[in-house]
């Protein structure tokens, strides 16, 4: 049989397709199923692709000069900071912090938004994400349900890294890990990409109601069941922040582009209208709450709840977890003080048997210097200004998304976790894209 050459660069093509698609579906996987504690399986089918279409990357960057905005050089400034800090305070840790954050920006980042943009549609990407986010809320439903009802853990029967004993409550209410490594590291994925899944569901199935209702029901539980406090509120303030942003933008929008007074009106009466909906919605589930709130058995573990989540979200000494983040974050702000703000070195804090700073801003401050952790605040800073003056679909669902990851930030180290990255990253090819299909249409109007 003779070599086709476009039938093999189809499958070639195809095979990219498939990892790309399958890194998104497995992108919360940060503990089950993986290879190691270095190596989940979303680690490996990104390198794999990377690997499969290094030779490419040249052709595959012609003519995108949208997918790499100006804030990508605040990024690629702090990289340049936090490995020189590295160089110039080695330690037996520092390679493995080298390996992390090259492997995260450069390939995770950079090398995801130009294999995205050259080998999968809009549409896919959107698809594995809800995949993606479903699949892995469905199981954590599921093993908290089985958990609470016949006490058997279901994570004890798949290969993991890390033990699931987290609980709330002091026992009573086991909380969810999904395929996660903890219940923080969950609900970081579901409020980073969630919003986005909730959003798809929902243009994808107009007339399937009771589809819609399903799939935004789980990725609600599954949110619920991480009992995450955290989580919570980053979620809550990320979407109060969102709808602030989106009436200021449209009351500016409104204002410019109003034409005459009676266009300017019925707009401000269309807002009036929703929001009166909004209300009426919200008053319903307050008066739906006091009802249940009625039982004797909610009412004991409502107190109990609010106990709880009133004493971590203070920060106080009386939960163990909240104590320790305090702990850990005066104690590095005390070091950045006493060192003026210069690199102790990455790795450092890992090498001397210590805790991180439990805060990834405080962490980069610390280990790789002021400068290097004021570069990449500035990189996320213009990425969220740059969301929030874009004009594709779903910008606010992304913003509400992006806003609540950074948020994350502020409780956990782990930065090599890759949903926010992934999240800017789609940003970017999405915002590339409706910018190419605007000039395309602008061309055609004039060539007609």
């Amino acid at each position: 049989m003779p070599f086709n050459a476009d039938l093999a660069e189809k499958l070639f093509r195809r095979s990219g397709v498939i990892l790309i698609q399958l890194y998104l579906v497995f992108l919360g996987w940060t503990d089950a199923f993986s290879v190691s504690s270095w190596f989940p399986l979303h680690v490996v089918l990104l390198t794999m692709a990377s690997i499969l279409f290094l030779p490419y990357m040249p052709i595959f960057l012609s003519g995108k000069k949208l997918l790499f905005p100006a804030s990508d050089l605040m990024l690629v400034f702090a990289l340049l900071l936090y490995f020189g800090a590295a160089i110039t305070n080695w330690n037996d840790k520092t390679l493995n912090y080298i390996a992390a954050y090259g492997y995260t920006f450069i390939i995770g980042y950079w090398g995801l938004k130009i294999l995205m943009s050259s080998l999968v549609t809009r549409e896919q990407i959107l698809n594995a994400n809800l995949a993606g986010i479903l699949l892995v809320s469905l199981y954590a439903v599921l093993e908290v349900s089985i958990e609470s009802i016949s006490g058997v853990d279901i994570q004890s029967y798949i290969p993991r890294h890390r033990e699931t004993t987290a609980t709330f409550l002091h026992g009573m209410i086991p909380r969810a890990y999904g395929m996660a490594t903890e219940p923080t590291i969950l609900v970081m994925y579901i409020n980073t990409l969630g919003p986005l899944a909730w959003w798809h569901i929902a243009r994808i199935c107009p007339y399937k109601r009771s589809v819609v209702i399903f799939v935004r029901g789980a990725i609600f539980l599954a949110w619920i069941a991480t009992f995450s406090v955290g989580g919570y509120v980053f979620m809550l303030l990320a979407i109060s922040i969102a709808f602030i942003a989106h009436f200021i933008i449209s009351q500016i929008r409104d204002i410019r582009n109003a034409s005459n007074v009676s266009r300017f009106k019925d707009k401000r009466y269309a807002f009036k209208a929703g929001v009166s909906k909004n209300t009426l919605v919200f008053l319903l589930a307050i008066i739906a709450l006091l009802s249940l709130s009625q039982i004797s058995v909610v009412k004991d573990y409502a107190f109990l709840a609010a106990q709880a989540i009133t004493s971590k979200a203070s920060l106080s000494d009386k939960n163990p977890s909240a104590s320790i983040r305090k702990h850990q974050w005066s104690r590095s702000v005390e070091t950045i003080i006493n060192t003026n703000g210069m690199p102790v070195g990455p790795g450092s804090t890992s090498s001397a048997g210590s805790s991180s700073s439990l805060n990834w801003y405080l962490f980069v401050a610390l280990e790789g210097g002021v400068y290097s952790a004021i570069a990449f605040i500035l990189f996320l800073v213009s990425n969220g200004f740059l969301i929030m003056i874009s004009d594709i679909e779903a910008k606010y669902y992304i913003l509400v998304g992006f806003i609540a990851s950074v948020l994350h930030l502020t409780i956990v180290s782990t930065f090599y976790h890759p949903f926010l990255w992934v999240l800017i990253a789609i940003f970017h090819v999405f915002r590339m894209n409706s910018a190419n299909q605007k000039r395309l249409i602008y061309t055609a109007g004039n060539s007609g």
